[in-house]
């Protein structure tokens, strides 16, 4: 199994962390800090290697914080494919206080210029080629998400998930709003929206995890995608030609969200076999113990394989 990333605006990220509640248009004093790289892909890039899979993480960087980014997810296994650009890679702020409470602050990313992006692209095809040289070729899965930087068109996904059809990898897409409601026109193996991100491309509000399998059913029979809903505390739902699957969530203390969202993707391809029910169920288990190992963690800390299974049965 490979699971290969496209981050087309990652981020050097800042958790600050209060004593008390956070107030507005005061001073407010963090307790500490905790600086770690982020962005959808690169994060799930680095929990797919804390599970022991190989992973190419494509994307765009610049400047020292893009250095940051680059060296961190060597350091920690994984392969950085990534195209350098003249824009910074940018900051993005999470104020977490005494409640539990985060207030996030994040800059937009880019600009991006055409040259770049085609050299990102470029990557991402040389890769994708590559891939389907190797013995585990259909386990190959190539996971985009996350908000796009200014000079990128909203239908970038569109274009990739096409690129990547053509070559026979599947494709999987973790974004919001318009560029979900535009990728879903090219056909991806698999979305992974959160409950908000459901409720944008249906306009139906998933409140239990049965309303939220229903319509992951519908999209799933409609479309043909499978779909991984993620409903933070109400557990999760699946609809896929395997059927339909539901689990619930794990009650800890959350110190941090961020990376939740892709240590649970990870985690439950790690486990997915297509077309087979029962690994579906384990999937699904196997990825709710591991985003509460996560959201045990400070920052963009991962836990490592043994603390991401504490909680599966």
């Amino acid at each position: 199994m490979k699971i290969s990333t496209i981050t087309l605006n990652p981020a050097l990220d800042r958790a600050m962390y209060f004593e008390s509640p956070f107030r507005t248009g005061v001073l407010n004093r963090a307790s500490h800090t905790v600086t770690a790289v982020g962005g959808k892909g690169i994060n799930l890039s680095r929990a797919a290697r804390r599970l022991g899979i190989p992973s190419d993480a494509y994307g765009f960087i610049g400047g020292p914080s893009g250095d940051m980014i680059k060296q961190c997810l060597a350091d920690e296994g994984a392969n950085p494919r990534l195209t350098v650009t003249d824009a910074e890679t940018r900051c993005c702020i999470k104020l977490i206080d005494s409640e539990g409470t985060c207030t996030e602050a994040n800059e937009r990313g880019g600009p991006i210029t055409e040259d770049e992006f085609e050299r990102l692209i470029r990557e991402i095809e040389r890769g994708a080629h590559f891939s389907t040289t190797t013995p585990d070729f259909n386990e190959h899965y190539f996971v985009m998400g996350g908000s796009i930087p200014q000079g990128v068109e909203k239908d970038v996904y569109f274009h990739i998930i096409n690129m990547l059809n053509n070559i026979k990898v599947k494709a999987i897409v973790d974004t919001s709003g318009e560029a979900l409601r535009i990728a879903m026109k090219a056909s991806p193996y698999m979305i992974k929206p959160n409950s908000d991100e459901l409720f944008e491309l249906t306009g139906r509000r998933a409140e239990t995890r049965e309303q939220a399998v229903e319509i992951c059913r519908e999209i799933y029979n409609s479309t043909g995608v499978r779909v991984l809903c993620t409903l933070g505390k109400n557990g999760s739902a699946y609809a896929g030609p395997e059927g339909t699957s539901t689990t619930r969530a794990f009650n800890v203390c959350a110190k941090s969200f961020a990376g939740a969202g892709d240590t649970y993707l990870a985690a439950f391809l790690s486990r997915y076999k297509e077309d087979n029910k029962p690994r579906v169920d384990e999937a699904l288990r196997f990825a709710a113990s591991a985003a509460a190992a996560k959201v045990e963690l400070e920052g963009t800390v991962f836990p490592d394989a043994a603390a991401m299974a504490k909680y599966f049965k």
